[in-house]
């Protein structure tokens, strides 16, 4: 994907390189060239880059410089270089300086490709750097300068190697040494295009150190030092500059942002590869700074490492981020992104394999604060303490929408996929599977496999969760505390819990905590360990003065040792208009003083507490090996369920987004029926009134009836069976 991206970037910098080239002079620079010439031609070229530069008029419009090493302060009047640190070479408005080209070294010296015929410009007076910028004292502070310049000066094709950037500091000023080792830009906006910056450090700000406007196209920012921060770009308050087709590899600061740092409120990275930088403090990748707004689209963070942040820091931002992928990074939070009080969009992202060692989690990505939309995102094999794809914390406004997390592992901590800590997001149309939280340490409390939950009231709504495990508590959601930023509790919404796993909980652990559960399914979920006191509640755990209300749910084949579909422990949920079947451990147990009130519920085995309305038959699924659990026409769940339904505090939808109430009742379980529509009178369900309904109608009238058979059987419907409903039977029979 690189090598494709860096070819159409190369493709689009080469016609734009034909459309600078107007119609005025151009000179020529070759290093191999016999000194003494005039620049005209290659055969007549400038030995020095420096002569072109100072003999340039205005007509001259380029200057093309052969493959070789060009010394920053030497020219043909100090061949061997004056040793002047503040030499530098100075970009012009209308004037492009284009490297790469073959030169007198080729039968065709105008022959131009950056990667092969490598045009260095160089601040290493003395020729004499070595590894991790050794001998780099008598270096120039910075090998390029654009000083009051706009878009027309052209920094192209370039190798820009050997700045050093430890003078003194006279903060955001031109006059600092301190800053802008390569390019140092100030009230300017050059266009540096198809350029390397290689091996250059600063004391502040980083290689290229922009305090202007540039526009940066296909530039490879490669093992840059900065002891501040922005060791690769940096880019200041106020400034509108954009970076595109960039690629930033082992990059490094001791403090934030290796491999860029941004302070703007209006720049963008668009394309752009982040690979191996490494921040001591915040951001490996990239850092935001507070107050900043900037735009990430189709960019990739692999293998960049923070000790906190990461591929990205953000602090009092504004960032927009989109269709950034690939990313492998490492860190102790925000392991690929850490945003704090910012204006947050992640769109079509990837997050792979991140690493959140240390710090408070988000191995994927790290968001307190603010606002933020993660959509079309998906999270593999990230592996940190909280939220090991994603954390969400500190009263964020942030919506999470159409993502996969597999494979997230939260060690020691909670929430391999989503940790949530003081907020209310919005998690919708998300596929979990295959995350856990779990522990190699001595303390075994780990929760929530795919979400965890703390003070926290998000809406997790059309969401699927399959495989996910913790080995303590809740093998896919915990949810834990009362208090919110809302004052609201959890609800949980339209979504489908299978073969999820976990001490206690299999699916769900509530731990004083109340989430309303509606329109959901809890099938094959299990609860095993070897742990005296566990192995409850295979699909829920409610523990701990808990009061959630479930509706319209369906428990089918979890299994606990004891509540194989609920446990509730000094808990008192309400349950109505739910399936319980085939749970082995039985289905709903009570402890510690605990008590469940069921209400129009099918439970095998039948309901002996709190409850009304509550029968126990076989639910009759329409494919249940299939694990289709929608209702066959002779279910005897179809128009079975509270004849007082209040759509006004209820759900009006099903699981699969049909209509409740098709007929005169809402049917019990998460599916309404729409293979049988209801006709008075009919209590076989042959679609027509006969001879055979009388015998039920008489059992019904009489009151041994079925729930569903007296919805049926008021034909006056007045919401009883009673003599009235007689005669309109009778007229139904003879066809009246």
């Amino acid at each position: 994907m690189a090598t494709t991206i860096r070819i159409i970037g190369l493709t689009f910098i080469l016609a734009q390189s034909t459309q600078d080239v107007l119609a005025g002079g151009t000179r020529y620079v070759d290093a191999s060239a016999a000194a003494g010439g005039d620049g005209l031609s290659w055969q007549t070229a400038y030995v020095h880059l420096q002569d072109a530069l100072a003999t340039a008029d205005v007509g001259v419009v380029e200057i093309r410089v052969a493959q070789g090493v060009y010394v920053a302060d030497r020219s043909a009047d100090a061949p061997d270089g004056t040793g002047d640190r503040d030499a530098t070479f100075s970009l012009r408005s209308g004037l492009a300086i284009r490297g790469g080209y073959a030169g007198l070294q080729s039968d065709e010296p105008d022959q131009r490709d950056p990667l092969l015929h490598e045009t260095v410009l160089s601040g290493d007076l003395l020729q004499n750097d070595g590894p991790d910028f050794a001998g780099m004292e008598e270096n120039v502070y910075h090998v390029v300068t654009a000083l009051n310049v706009d878009q027309s000066a052209v920094l192209d094709g370039v190798t820009v190697v050997g700045g050093r950037a430890d003078g003194p500091h006279f903060g955001p000023s031109p006059e600092s040494r301190d800053q802008g080792s390569a390019v140092n830009v100030y009230h300017s906006t050059p266009t540096l295009r198809e350029c390397t910056f290689r091996n250059n450090w600063a004391i502040n700000h980083g290689t290229v150190n922009d305090h202007g406007g540039a526009t940066v196209v296909n530039c490879t920012y490669e093992a840059n030092y900065a002891r501040s921060h922005g060791a690769g770009h940096y880019i200041h308050a106020g400034v509108t500059a954009s970076v595109t087709l960039c690629f930033f590899q082992r990059n490094r600061t001791p403090g934030d942002g290796a491999g860029a740092y941004c302070q703007s409120d209006d720049a963008t990275f668009s394309f752009c590869f982040f690979d191996g930088n490494i921040a001591d403090n915040h951001g490996g990748g990239l850092y935001h700074a507070t107050g900043s707004a900037v735009t990430v689209v189709d960019c990739t963070f692999a293998n960049n490492r923070a000790e906190t942040g990461g591929g990205q820091y953000v602090t009092d931002a504004a960032p927009i981020v989109e269709r950034t992928m690939h990313c492998l990074n490492f860190a102790g939070t925000g392991g690929g992104l850490y945003a704090a009080d910012s204006l947050v969009l992640l769109n079509e992202c990837s997050w792979l394999e991140n690493d959140a060692p240390l710090g408070d989690g988000g191995a994927g990505v790290w968001l307190a604060g603010g606002e933020a939309t993660v959509a079309d995102n998906v999270f593999l094999d990230n592996v940190g303490f909280n939220g090991a794809g994603l954390y969400l914390g500190h009263a964020i406004q942030a919506e999470v929408r159409d993502c996969l997390f597999r494979n997230n592992q939260a060690i020691n901590d909670n929430g391999g996929g989503i940790s949530n800590a003081d907020c209310d997001p919005l998690i919708e149309r998300c596929l979990f599977e295959d995350n856990g939280a779990s522990t190699n340490s001595d303390n075994p409390f780990v929760s929530g496999g795919a979400i965890a939950n703390y003070l926290s009231a998000p809406i997790i709504r059309d969401c699927v969760f399959r495989r996910n495990s913790s080995t303590y508590v809740g093998g896919a959601i915990y949810c834990e505390g009362p208090s919110t930023p809302s004052g609201n509790y959890a609800l949980i919404d339209s979504c489908v819990f299978e073969d999820n796993r976990a001490e206690d909980g299999g699916a769900i652990q509530n731990f004083y905590s109340s989430p309303v559960i509606v329109n959901s399914v809890f099938a094959h979920n299990v609860v095993a360990s070897d742990r005296p006191f566990s192995r409850n509640g295979g699909a829920i755990m409610n523990n701990y003065d808990c009061f959630p209300t479930i509706r319209f749910c369906t428990f089918v084949a979890n299994s606990g040792l004891a509540g194989g579909a609920i446990m509730n422990a000094t808990s008192f949920p309400v349950i109505e208009n739910s399936i319980f079947w085939d749970n082995e451990g039985g289905q709903i147990a009570d402890e510690w003083g605990g008590a469940a009130e069921l209400r129009f519920c099918n439970i095998e085995g039948g309901w002996g507490g709190v409850g009304e309305g509550n029968f126990a038959a076989n639910p009759a699924f329409s494919n249940p090996v299939d694990r289709e659990y929608g209702l066959d026409p002779a279910s005897p769940c179809i128009d079975a369920g509270d004849p007082n339904y209040d759509q006004a505090v209820a759900s009006t939808l099903d699981l699969a987004k049909n209509p409740r109430v098709i007929n005169c009742r809402v049917d019990v379980g998460a599916f309404e029926s729409t293979l049988v529509t209801m006709v008075p009178g009919d209590l076989d369900r042959s679609g027509v009134v006969g001879e055979e309904d009388i015998d039920a109608f008489v059992r019904t009238l009489t009151g041994q009836g079925s729930l569903a058979d007296e919805c049926i059987a008021d034909l006056t419907g007045d919401g009883a069976v009673t003599v009235r409903d007689i005669n309109p039977f009778v007229a139904a029979v003879l066809g009246r």
